[in-house]
């Protein structure tokens, strides 16, 4: 199980061993989360800095890489990302050995503000809406090599694996999901290299301004997945407080990525809903063992809810089409 894994780092001496490969002030050290990465706040002259911690048998260090040169590109061209920091040895990441385990370290610049919600104001929503845009749109001038990311196809493929264990209805889902994506067109806007975890607890506002952290699992994907993703965990506890600041993120976005960039057609919202809820269930599911969910919630309230809203489409149905829209 992948928790399990990170589970046997040594807490007293590896994260130290870290920060001092950026020349981090050993004193200033703390846990921040435990997920699907280890974080660790630290300072630099009174600069505030977050060592993230993964294993090599989780992540592979092409893989790594490849997510920070994506993230440092986005930071050259001004998209509103927290800047990824070399080491005092020019790299990207690091290699630490302890206990006979290979552990992977990066290091990026704190971005001010706290975790977004749905319930500020119309400003914030825009730009918020715009920030993702901007970020689009430079991903699709970013050049890269398809086998350095995962893609959504290699995700159906894994689902596939998992799928049969499961009862007739939930392949059912997945067989409706498999067929609708596999048969959706690419086209020049919107389909890309995408943030890959656009959650809640990724995005953080600031005076009005968005800026998206946590860059671990770009992939290329519909751009409508970045999109959809923040407003997954309240359809999934079928809350509707993401409804009123809908437009206002839509618009924004469309003020820099045109309308086609997106299907938001009620068949193409809900199985972008269902995709996301095949992934995150079945994957917890298969390679998670603890009490808390990497998000923080309870892993088992967590997965009830999903599957409770994978079970009732209608209800993901009347949550999208019930929804104030201006167009």
């Amino acid at each position: 199980m992948w928790n399990t894994i990170l589970n046997k780092m040594n807490h007293k001496t590896l994260p130290t061993r870290a920060i001092v490969l950026w020349g981090g002030q050993t004193d200033s050290l703390k846990l921040i989360s435990e997920g699907i990465n280890i974080v660790y706040q630290f300072t630099i002259n009174n600069d505030i800095f977050y060592l993230r911690i993964t294993h090599a048998k989780l992540r592979s260090e092409k893989e790594l890489v490849a997510a920070i040169c994506f993230q440092n590109y986005l930071y050259e061209k001004n998209v509103p990302v927290c800047q990824p920091i070399l080491s005092k040895y020019s790299h990207w990441f690091e290699r630490i050995e302890d206990d006979n385990e290979i552990y992977l370290v990066h290091v990026c610049k704190e971005v001010l503000g706290n975790t977004i919600t749905f319930d500020g104001n119309a400003k914030l929503y825009f730009n918020w809406g715009k920030s993702l845009g901007l970020l689009h749109q430079a991903a699709l001038q970013f050049s890269y090599q398809a086998s350095q990311y995962v893609s959504w196809d290699e995700s159906l493929d894994e689902l596939a694996k998992y799928v049969k264990q499961e009862e007739t209805y939930i392949q059912r889902i997945f067989e409706q999901v498999n067929y609708f994506f596999r048969n959706k067109p690419v086209t020049t806007f919107n389909f890309g290299l995408t943030h890959g975890d656009h959650r809640e607890g990724n995005i953080l506002a600031h005076h009005h301004n968005a800026f998206f952290i946590d860059f671990d699992l770009p992939s290329r994907n519909w751009f409508m997945d970045d999109f959809c993703r923040p407003f997954f965990d309240a359809i999934s506890y079928g809350k509707n407080t993401w409804q009123n600041i809908f437009n206002d993120y839509k618009n924004g976005y469309f003020s820099v990525m045109p309308k086609e960039s997106l299907n938001l057609d009620t068949e193409s919202f809900v199985r972008q809903y269902q995709f996301k809820a095949l992934e995150i269930y079945l994957w917890m599911k298969n390679n998670w063992a603890g009490d808390i969910a990497p998000g923080g919630a309870n892993t088992n309230l967590w997965l009830n809810a999903i599957y409770h809203q994978l079970s009732h489409e209608d209800n993901v149905i009347n949550l999208f089409t019930k929804m104030p829209r201006d167009n």
